[in-house]
């Protein structure tokens, strides 16, 4: 084949192949940038910083349609306008006619490759943080669409029946909505069964402020809600206390990232460091951070427990300022409830101040007593924190009386928090990684279930994604050689006509590809069954468009070539 002809087919190929990429990718960005405009509603600045994200990502995915269609029509004109038959008197075969799509299908591919292993993951991810960087015009869209809005990974729903952005005060940081009519639900996520979310306890007011602060690394926010005129209470009123509140507080709480880590926002690089360390990834050092804290707590609260169970019945904590902490009640008298202590049984009427008293708790420094109250119940929660090395413990008494320097004081309800250093012992039940977590005889059942699925589902993610995107570049070359023999044979120039004989192979691949990828992520329910697992079976599903296609083209390109 001359370089003069050469050059002729591939000009004409490249041509309409860019413009045809263009074309589509244009439609799929807008396509794009449709559901999160609908769902989230996004202001004309996001709406510009999603476009211009978009584009490069989808003009990735344009290319085995787009390079399948422009050899369709090439090819299909050359046929038509009998310049293929010129070709072939002059001695020229119908493979040697075929070297510029394979060498346009040759760099297509390698193209592809590269926008799929870095470019496209890395626009992916800045168009999902575009969505989530204006959190509060989030917030009060959704509310305003469904009047509740459910953090992702977080255990509260909030309800409200109006929503308002307000502008926020210079220097703040801080992006704050208006809730009217609002109503914070708490929820025991997954503690019953997993998935399943039963409410716990309920903040309601007329009115509440929420503040979104975001936090170093701008994929997370701490929300505090500051509600006006309510009522707190919770689901069961065993231990609980209830009653009616003027202002509180909900919060200062940190929300998970709602960016979640997904494989198609990584690079090829992330994807090759987790599949070789699964403990960088962001989900299961949650899961291990989840597990420690949870060991950690329950490891706690028994020793509460055994402390308040010996004669004299008394546990004492000490701060780093050297203040005691000092929780006493009769022996027999502690209850374990899922996430908490209840110490003590109701006795006497509320605000009596005579009435006899179950439960003791006195704060102290350096001799010198600071709190003596009594109270018929009391319920402790301790919350752990590795990081920081301490252990967050809360005292919430019920019908208590409070005796300082000044006369005794009656109180229905009286919460006290305090910080101590974190024992030896709960150290030793940190999780630093799946395989230490999995080996560990504190870890529970459930737990460990639970982290298998996560790392199988983690593997699964990892092989699946990296084997699509190579099988989607494979496909833009093997669709340039379908589509090269497609225009060959029906000699058709016609773009309606090139477009219905490129529109099949080039569905069955993406389609084959797309449901491929998601059978290989699928965990299986029965862990401990492999033969439950999908991961081969969607392996050669997605590899299958490739092998169908290359057969197809060699077929078809095998007949012309004895013509």
């Amino acid at each position: 084949m001359s370089w003069t002809l050469f050059k002729y087919i591939f000009r004409d190929l490249l041509r309409i192949f860019l413009v045809t990429s263009g074309a589509l990718a244009g439609i799929m960005s807008f396509g794009g940038l449709l559901r999160p405009l609908t769902k989230h509603g996004l202001d004309a600045a996001q709406v510009g910083a999603m476009l211009s994200y978009l584009t490069p990502a989808m003009t990735a995915y344009s290319y085995p349609v787009a390079a399948l269609f422009a050899t369709t029509v090439v090819y299909g004109r050359l046929s038509a306008d009998n310049e293929m038959t010129a070709c072939r008197a002059a001695g020229i075969s119908h493979l040697a006619i075929a070297l510029p799509a394979f060498v346009l299908g040759l760099l297509v591919a390698l193209v592809s490759l590269i926008f799929l292993c870095f470019v496209v993951p890395t626009f992916t991810l800045k168009v999902e943080r575009v969505i989530y960087a204006n959190i509060a015009q989030l917030v009060a869209n959704q509310i305003q669409r469904t009047h509740q809005i459910g953090m992702p990974g977080s255990s509260f729903t909030i309800y409200a029946q109006e929503a308002h952005v307000l502008s926020s005060p210079e220097g703040s940081g801080a992006q704050i909505v208006e809730l009217i009519g609002p109503m914070i639900v708490m929820d025991d996520k997954g503690k019953v069964q997993p998935g399943l979310r039963i409410p716990k306890s309920f903040y309601m007011a007329r009115s509440a402020t929420a503040y979104f602060r975001e936090l170093e690394g701008g994929d997370r926010f701490e929300l505090m809600v500051r509600l006006e005129g309510g009522l707190q209470f919770a689901r069961k009123p065993e231990g609980q206390i209830r009653g009616g509140i003027q202002t509180t507080q909900f919060g200062p709480i940190v929300l998970p990232s709602p960016i979640k880590e997904n494989t198609k926002f990584m690079d090829i690089r992330r994807l090759k460091e987790l599949y070789r360390d699964r403990d960088k990834s962001r989900r299961i050092r949650n899961a291990l951070d989840e597990f420690s804290q949870k060991e950690q707590e329950q490891l706690y609260l028994q020793q509460i427990a055994e402390a308040l169970a010996t004669p004299g019945g008394r546990f004492v904590a000490r701060s780093e300022d050297g203040t005691d902490y000092m929780i006493s009640a009769a022996a027999g008298s502690v209850q374990r409830v899922p996430g908490a202590l209840i110490v003590g049984a109701a006795g006497g009427r509320s605000g009596d101040v005579d009435a006899v008293k179950g439960v003791g708790f006195r704060v102290s420094r350096a001799g010198s007593m600071i709190l003596d109250a009594e109270s018929a119940e009391a319920k402790v929660k301790a919350v752990p924190d590795a990081e920081a090395g301490v252990v967050v413990v809360s005292v919430e008494l019920r019908d208590a009386v409070l005796r300082t320097d000044d006369l005794p004081t009656p109180r229905a309800s009286y919460l006290r928090s305090f910080v101590v250093p974190m024992p030896d012992s709960l150290r030793a039940v940190e999780f630093t990684s799946a395989e230490q977590a999995l080996q560990s005889a504190d870890l529970s059942g459930a737990n460990r279930q639970r982290l298998v699925k996560e790392m199988i589902g983690l593997e699964n993610g990892l092989i699946a994604e990296m084997n699509a995107r190579a099988s989607f570049s494979v496909s833009c070359f093997l669709l340039v050689l379908v589509g090269c023999a497609l225009g060959m044979m029906f000699r058709s120039g016609n773009f309606l006509t090139a477009f219905a004989i490129s529109f099949v192979p080039a569905l069955l691949s993406i389609t084959l590809i797309v449901s491929g990828q998601h059978t290989a992520e699928n965990v299986p329910w029965n862990i401990t069954d492999s033969s439950q697992s999908k991961l081969d079976l969607g392996l050669a599903v997605m590899w299958s468009a490739n092998v169908i296609n290359g057969l197809l083209a060699a077929v078809m390109l095998g007949r012309l070539q004895r013509k």
